[in-house]
């Protein structure tokens, strides 16, 4: 690798790193870009959904507004009949018990909510259902298709270089040790295995999502469910439902224990007919102050990162990488609710 041909070197193949290389390639940079090639990133097994609202008390999602306008622009710019990005759905929000219909009650004719949430409606509908009070109904909703986003990415700059992050700055590439010249500036967008590096004490909490991929003809096609778990189309009778998630084991595999959880929450709240045809799981950059976070590694000189993105990462990818290169390209200074956290 000729590294002084370069003007910057990003790290990681998933969707931060990705947009990442499409916005300075865009913008006229000559950029080199490294993935470990692993199967189990957060980017190719998360569900991708774009949701306003969340959290058992119908929180609205951090500044969703910034991040949503943006994002919406980002995947519609990519997007094509190749690679198609963006799906419009809407939730039906599985409301459990009388509490949780008031809860949702209160929510209602307040701003922002007003702008995505309807009056509870009854699950008649969907007799498939059980255990719910009602239902609350988000819209509009995106599910993203990630995967799509770094292919059409892949397909504007050419895939990344296989490449395993050993240091800030050192790299294995095809089992020979290299390391950056501290003159090329680094993006470190790895998400959660940047805290195998030696030295780096990074505010993240990494846990794994595990998730099940099932085939059914009982369930729509145009609207994602919520009832203790998420039921996301994927397009024909293919569907996402998750998740189990795990914070002391952090190995890559799916696990026996994650699928039986699924299914049994699956066979409880849910009557349908349906066939497991995969499983698939993830290891989630998610920050200990649930937020993402772009800026000049400590103690590390031109390299920089983006982390933190958890399970809003496509919500919050395009704005946070859209921060992060204004800041490398034309020196505008990174909002303080985005700088990493101390401690």
């Amino acid at each position: 690798m000729n590294w002084d041909e370069l003007d910057l070197v990003v790290i990681g193949g998933g969707l931060a790193g990705a947009l990442t290389v499409d916005r300075m390639s865009s913008s006229g940079k000559r950029v080199a870009w490294f993935d470990r090639h692993s199967g189990s990133s957060s980017t190719l097994t998360g569900a991708g959904i774009m949701n306003p609202i969340t959290g058992r008390k119908f929180v609205y999602s951090w500044l969703f507004d910034r991040f949503e306008a943006h994002a919406l622009q980002t995947y519609q710019d990519l997007q094509s009949d190749l690679h198609p990005i963006l799906h419009r759905l809407c939730i039906l929000k599985g409301l459990a018990t009388p509490g949780d219909v008031n809860n949702w009650c209160l929510r209602l004719g307040e701003a922002p909510f007003d702008r995505y949430m309807q009056e509870p409606q009854s699950p008649e509908g969907l007799s498939f259902l059980r255990e719910v009070h009602q239902l609350g109904l988000i819209d509009p909703v995106y599910r993203v298709d990630m995967a799509n986003v770094v292919e059409s990415v892949a397909a504007k700059w050419g895939r990344p270089h296989h490449g395993i992050l050993m240091g800030a700055r050192q790299m294995d590439i095809k089992g020979k040790s290299e390391r950056i010249p501290d003159h090329v500036p680094v993006v470190l967008a790895t998400g959660s295995p940047v805290q195998k590096v030696d030295r780096l004490d990074l505010p993240l909490t990494p846990y794994q999502g595990q998730a099940l991929l099932i085939s059914s003809m009982d369930l729509p096609s145009d609207r994602i469910i919520h009832h203790k778990l998420k039921v996301v189309p994927y397009g024909g009778d293919t569907f996402w439902v998750g998740t189990f998630d795990q914070w002391d084991d952090l190995s890559e595999q799916p696990t026996d224990e994650g699928h039986h959880v699924i299914t049994e929450t699956l066979n409880r709240y849910f009557d349908i007919n349906y066939e497991v045809i995969g499983q698939v799981s993830g290891i989630r950059p998610a920050s200990r102050t649930r937020r993402p976070f772009v800026g000049e590694l400590p103690g590390n000189p031109q390299t920089f990162i983006i982390n933190g993105l958890g399970t809003k990462g496509a919500s919050l990818a395009p704005l946070m990488v859209k921060t992060l290169c204004d800041f490398l390209l034309l020196g505008v200074e990174i909002p303080n609710e985005f700088m990493m956290p101390a401690g």
